[in-house]
């Protein structure tokens, strides 16, 4: 295996959120975020479960970063015994041996450093928006053909651009945002 890569863990309401930190010359440099809005039933697992869930979904999406790297997952949570333990859970049981395959260590967690970005990115992974119809108000437009107005007003229900990523979003929950 390579270098030893930490990864922090965050799970909020709506989103789980991880990132993966390469420590070298005691700085920790980010290697890769990665954050899921949660669907569905997702967003009714025990925090506990979100946050192997979060760790699962890290591995699936940076899986050459995990078969290449013995990783340290960073948690004061008991996300080891709950990974070993599985009985609550079937999906427990299977993601167990989905991460099974990796070269994986779990360690309390000491100071913030990574960890606050972690937090960040899940904080502020937000949920599609459920309002049909969003309106925005530009002052600084020039008045509309009628003159009447001074500012306009766009419709953000229609689609503005397309924006091509590398897998951090997705049609049914945006990642990170931006």
């Amino acid at each position: 295996h390579g270098d030893i890569l930490v990864i922090y863990l965050s799970v909020s309401a709506s989103a789980v959120s991880s990132v993966l930190i390469r420590s070298k010359d005691n700085a920790e440099h980010p290697v890769h975020y990665v954050s899921k809005a949660l669907q569905d039933a997702e967003v009714r697992y025990p925090d506990i479960e979100k946050l192997a869930f979060a760790l699962v979904v890290s591995a699936r999406r940076l899986r050459p970063y995990f078969q290449a790297h013995t990783i340290h997952v960073l948690t004061n949570q008991p996300l080891r015994q709950v990974l070993q333990k599985p009985e609550t859970s079937g999906r427990l049981v299977k993601w167990a041996i989905e991460l099974g395959e990796f070269d994986i260590h779990y360690k309390p967690r000491p100071a913030i450093r990574g960890q606050a970005v972690a937090d960040f990115l899940s904080e502020f992974t937000e949920p599609q928006a459920s309002a049909a119809t969003q309106l925005i108000t530009e002052p600084n437009l020039p008045p509309s053909q009628d003159q009447t107005a001074s500012k306009s007003t766009f419709d953000l229900t229609q689609p503005l651009w397309t924006l091509f990523v590398d897998g951090s979003s997705n049609a049914q929950g945006c990642g990170a945002g931006l």
